[in-house]
């Protein structure tokens, strides 16, 4: 006779991170749709003990059980039916992305041409790259393992001779005129393959429907994307799984444009990569000002879905997570407490990474990131309109809070 002795579950398949449940008394009609996988440790009395059974394996036999029979009475009533157990089943073992700022993490880092060497005696203005690399480590390896950022953005990188390029990363550094690089270990999760987003590959529903209503992105037929998790990086913000895209076909892929948060990021970030190319009216009275629909016209949009800090992450992996946990505030700007330091990835407002590094304290980790703070803009208290970056007289700004934004897979 089987018993069930455990049983594993996640409501989404996609993103969703196994737990353990009681399902004894569960309706068995109900399983297939409250849980994306169920996975049921049954003991027949086997020597080596529980067998697993993936529920999925077992679909056409639930399907003609009695509707309310709960999962105890449809084991006991399957007598000596044999099951399709596997022998190989899930670890459940969680596996993260882990984040280390480039300097602490002894990274060489050099301003780059394109296609150029580092022996090149060439002006810095025309070395837009940042070429990152560490001795230990082999540059492919890096290339298909991380992903980074420069101040808190996602930037494209890809493999050079001489190391790994951080597509347009000097010039971001010369713009901001800071030099904060994190990296972003997907080592334990599974290997990385960053798509650039070219115009050919930005389209709306039909020709005279406007990008704002909903921009598709169709992934090139050479990317293999069986078993692989698609997560989006939007002008340097990266999107997991979230509402703000979704996958309608094989490889076509929804922004929805208004869930972007275009104006705060765009004056989130206008200062510290370059945004020239979405073709915005230049005011000389205020070089901020823009009109009501400047930053969701087509032009614009094309031009920010195909910005080098706008690609797509392809993750070897089935599955992925997201979740967020509050790091403790200290009251001091841009600094926070970590009781469980793990080197996870911290982000802060607007959906900005934060570069940091931590200094332990008594067994307790301050972490010291770069500027968080999250501004009281004048287009929040009044009517829709033309606005620009003026804030609120009252309390234009407050230092905000930072968490930890932990990601990987269960395997």
């Amino acid at each position: 006779m089987y018993t069930l002795q455990r049983a594993m579950c996640r409501e989404d398949r996609r993103q969703g991170r196994w737990v353990e449940r009681d399902l004894t008394n569960e309706p068995l009609s109900t399983l297939m749709t409250t849980y994306g996988d169920v996975w049921l440790f049954i003991d027949w009395g086997a020597p080596e003990g529980p067998q697993a059974l993936d529920i999925d394996n077992v679909r056409n036999m639930i399907s003609t059980a009695p509707p309310n029979i709960t999962v105890s009475q449809w084991l006991t009533a399957l007598g000596n039916q044999t099951l399709p157990f596997e022998d190989t089943p899930p670890a459940f073992n969680t596996h993260y992305v882990r984040y280390i700022h480039a300097w602490t993490g002894g990274y060489e880092i050099i301003p780059i041409s394109r296609n150029g060497t580092i022996a090149q005696d060439v002006s810095a203005y025309s070395q837009d790259d940042l070429l990152i690399r560490r001795p230990t480590v082999d540059h492919g390896y890096l290339a298909t393992n991380a992903l980074f950022t420069v101040n808190g953005l996602f930037h494209r990188a890809s493999e050079g001779v001489e190391g790994v390029h951080i597509i347009d990363g000097n010039r971001s550094l010369r713009r901001a005129n800071e030099n904060q690089v994190g990296v972003y270990s997907f080592s334990e999760v599974g290997e990385v393959d960053s798509i650039p987003i070219t115009e050919e590959m930005v389209h709306s529903y039909a020709s005279a429907q406007p990008l704002r209503r909903g921009a598709y992105l169709r992934i090139p037929d050479d990317v293999e994307l069986e078993n692989k998790t698609v997560l989006l990086v939007i002008g340097g913000y990266l999107q997991v799984l979230g509402d703000t895209y979704q996958r309608v076909g094989e490889r076509h892929y929804r922004v929805h444009i208004n869930k972007l948060h275009m104006r705060e990021r765009y004056y989130d970030s206008c200062k510290d990569i370059d945004l020239s190319s979405l073709g915005l009216t230049e005011y000389d009275h205020n070089d901020s000002l823009l009109s009501k629909d400047a930053l969701t016209s087509d032009q614009a949009l094309r031009a920010y879905l195909t910005l080098p800090q706008s690609f797509f992450v392809v993750v070897d992996a089935p599955s992925f997570f997201q979740d967020l946990e509050a790091l403790e505030e200290t009251g001091l700007p841009n600094r926070y407490l970590d009781h469980a330091f793990d080197y996870a990835p911290v982000m802060g407002t607007y959906g900005r990474m934060l570069e940091y590094h931590a200094i332990s304290e008594n067994g307790v980790h301050v972490l010291a990131t770069n500027t968080n703070v999250r501004h009281s803009y004048d287009f929040h208290h009044r009517p829709a309109g033309n606005y620009d970056d003026g804030r609120y007289p009252y309390k234009p700004f407050v230092y905000a809070p930072a968490w930890k934004r932990i990601l990987g897979v269960q395997k």
